[in-house]
C-alpha cells in the first residue's frame, strides 16, 4: 500500500461499520440460563461455590511463602508453586512424590517445583495459553460492611460503581436467595466483561458464580468462581479461580477489606506497551478492585460535604454529576468491550497506531444527535506518569498542543487511581454552563468527552515515590468529535485522513513539549 507524507496508508475504500458487533443478548446466555436449572448442574454449582468460599477464607489469612511481598508495593503476589502444594489437585502419583519429600528422600526429585507446576496445572488449567495472575491487598474503607456487601451483590450497583473495570454484566439467574431476604447465602450466576481503559488490550469475559456468606457476626465473604467446568465460556482467554474479598466491620464505621484476585488469562493479544502491566497481574489485580470501592466511598462523602449540602441552588452538585457522567462515558467508549467495533487505520511501520470507532445517536439524551467519531492512539512518553499528568491537566500546558485561538468552555475531571491517571474533558456551550450553575438537570446536558489516560510503562510503585520506575509512561489519547448532524452508515476516506492527521499532530506536539521540559529541567540542574 502506498504511503502518504504523514505515514498513513492511502484509504482506498469507504469505511462501513454497520457489520460490527451488535448489543443483542447472546443465544448462549439463554441456553445457559435454561441449563443451570437441571438438578445435577445446580447442585454442582452450589457445591463449587461453597468450596470457593472455603478456599477464599483460608487464602486471605495465610502469609509467606504462599504470598510474596513486593518491594515498593503494598500488595502481594501469589506463589504459584506454593498454591499448588496447598490447594492444587493432586493425583496418586503426585501424592507419593510428596510423601518421598516428607520422609526425607527427595534426591531423585531435584526438579520438584517444575514438576508440581507443570503437572498440577495441567489438571486445573487445561489451556496452556492461560497464565496465572494472583494478587492480594488490604484497605480500610469508610463504609459499613453491609453496604460493601450490597455494592457487590446488587448487579446494578456493581456494574455502575466499578465502571472503570466492568464493561457489562448480565444476571443469568439467582440460584440461592439469601436468608430472610438478606445477602447471607445468596448465590448469583452471571457473566461479566472486564476491560482496561484502552483499545489496545483485549477485554476479558466469563460466566461465573458469585456467592455471599456471613462468616461471623462482623465478617462477610463474597467469592467468584468461573463455570467453564460446566458450560462453554463466552471467551477462551479468561477464567476465574476463587477470587473475592473478606469484609470485617470495624468499630469506627470503617471496614477492613482483604481482596484476593486469582485468575488465568491469555496475554498473547495484549499490545506490547501494556504487557508489563497485564502480565504482572497489576492491571486486573486486587489493588485495582479495592481502589474502585475507595473511589465510590469518597464520591459518597463528597456528595455529603457541607459545601454541597448548603448549595441551595444545586449548581455544584449538577456540575459534579455532569463530570461523573462524562468520566463514565469516556471509559465506556474507549475500551475493547464487544459493543465497541474498533477499526484500524492503515499506517506505515514506525508511525502512530491509530484506531477509530463510529457512533450513531438518534434518541439518547445527553449526547449530540447524529454521527460522531472517536479516534485514539497509545504511545510511550519519556516522562513519569506524575509529570505527564500534571502537564496535561493544566489548561496552560495544553495550549502548547493547539493553535486554535477560539474561546471554548470546557468541563474537566482529572484524577489518579491505583493503575492510571485520567484527564477527561468535554466542551460546553455557554447556555448549558449557565443552566448547570443554576442546578439544572445534568442528564440532559450534551457532552462528548475526550481525554488522556496515563499508565506507567512497567510495574507502578505504591510507596509515595513518583510512579516512574525508570520506564516513562504509556499515554492513550482519545478525541471524540461530531462527524455529522445526521445518521450516517459510512465515513469518507478524506474524513479518516483528517482524523489521522489531527491525532498524529497532537502526538508530535506533546512529545515536543515533553522534550522541551526535560531539557529545561536538565539545564536548571
Amino acid at each position: 500500500m502506498a504511503m502518504n507524507d504523514e505515514g498513513m496508508g492511502h484509504v482506498d475504500a469507504i469505511y462501513d461499520w454497520s457489520k460490527g458487533n451488535d448489543n443483542t443478548q447472546r443465544a448462549s446466555d439463554i441456553l445457559f440460563g435454561i441449563s443451570i436449572h437441571s438438578d445435577p448442574t445446580k447442585a454442582q454449582i452450589i457445591d463449587l461455590s461453597y468450596s470457593a468460599m472455603i478456599e477464599l477464607s483460608m487464602i486471605v489469612n495465610i502469609g509467606e511463602p504462599l504470598w510474596q511481598p513486593q518491594n515498593h508495593h503494598r500488595h502481594q503476589i501469589l506463589n504459584k508453586n506454593e498454591y499448588l502444594r496447598q490447594f492444587g489437585q493432586m493425583d496418586d502419583t503426585l501424592r507419593d512424590i510428596m510423601k518421598l519429600v516428607e520422609v526425607g528422600q527427595p534426591q531423585s526429585l531435584s526438579n520438584l517445583d517444575s514438576y508440581l507446576c507443570q503437572h498440577s496445572m495441567s489438571k486445573v488449567n487445561k489451556n496452556e495459553d492461560l497464565q496465572v495472575e494472583g494478587s492480594r491487598d488490604m484497605e480500610y474503607i469508610k463504609m459499613s460492611a453491609s453496604d460493601i456487601v450490597e455494592l457487590l451483590m446488587d448487579m446494578n450497583q456493581w456494574s455502575r460503581e466499578f465502571f472503570n473495570i466492568v464493561s457489562s454484566t448480565t444476571m443469568v439467574e439467582t440460584l440461592l436467595d439469601g436468608a430472610q431476604g438478606s445477602n447471607d447465602g445468596k448465590l448469583h450466576v452471571m457473566s461479566a466483561e472486564l476491560h482496561l481503559p484502552t483499545p489496545f488490550a483485549p477485554s476479558r469475559e466469563c460466566y461465573f458464580a458469585r456467592y455471599c456468606k456471613q462468616l461471623s457476626q462482623h465478617i462477610w465473604g463474597v467469592v467468584d468462581i468461573s463455570l467453564e467446568k460446566f458450560f462453554p465460556s463466552p471467551s477462551t482467554n479468561f477464567r476465574k479461580r476463587p477470587s473475592g474479598c473478606i469484609i470485617e466491620a470495624m468499630p469506627n464505621g470503617f471496614s477492613k477489606v482483604i481482596w484476593v484476585e486469582h485468575v488465568e488469562a491469555n496475554h498473547d493479544q495484549v499490545n506490547k506497551q501494556f504487557q508489563p502491566l497485564v502480565t504482572s497481574g497489576f492491571a486486573f489485580g486486587a489493588t485495582r478492585w479495592l481502589s474502585s470501592i475507595v473511589q465510590h466511598s469518597e464520591w459518597l462523602e463528597t456528595l455529603k460535604g457541607p459545601t454541597l449540602v448548603a448549595d441551595d441552588g444545586g449548581g455544584r452538585i449538577s456540575l459534579l454529576n455532569v463530570a461523573d457522567r462524562m468520566m463514565r462515558t469516556f471509559v465506556s467508549d474507549i475500551n475493547t468491550s464487544t459493543r465497541n467495533s474498533w477499526i484500524q487505520i492503515p499506517s506505515s511501520p514506525g508511525s502512530a497506531d491509530v484506531k477509530f470507532i463510529v457512533k450513531n445517536n438518534s434518541d439518547e439524551i445527553g449526547k449530540p444527535i447524529g454521527t460522531s467519531v472517536l479516534f485514539t492512539t497509545s504511545l510511550w512518553v519519556n516522562a513519569s506518569p506524575n509529570q505527564l499528568f500534571n502537564f496535561l491537566r493544566h489548561g496552560s500546558s495544553r495550549k502548547k498542543t493547539s493553535e486554535d485561538k477560539t474561546e471554548i468552555f470546557y468541563i474537566q475531571k482529572s484524577y489518579t487511581d491505583s493503575m492510571a491517571s485520567y484527564v477527561i474533558y468535554a466542551p460546553l456551550d455557554e447556555s448549558s454552563l449557565k443552566a448547570l450553575g443554576k442546578g439544572s438537570n445534568p442528564d440532559i446536558v450534551m457532552i462528548l468527552p475526550s481525554g488522556f489516560v496515563i499508565c506507567p510503562s512497567g510495574f507502578p510503585r505504591n510507596d509515595g515515590v513518583d510512579k516512574n520506575n525508570g520506564g516513562g509512561s504509556i499515554l492513550t489519547i482519545a478525541f471524540h468529535i461530531v462527524e455529522s448532524s445526521s445518521i450516517r452508515s459510512i465515513i469518507s476516506p478524506e474524513s479518516v485522513e483528517t482524523l489521522y492527521k489531527v491525532i498524529t499532530d497532537t502526538v508530535s506536539a506533546i512529545s515536543d513539549a515533553v522534550v522541551y521540559n526535560n531539557m529545561y529541567k536538565a539545564w536548571l540542574m
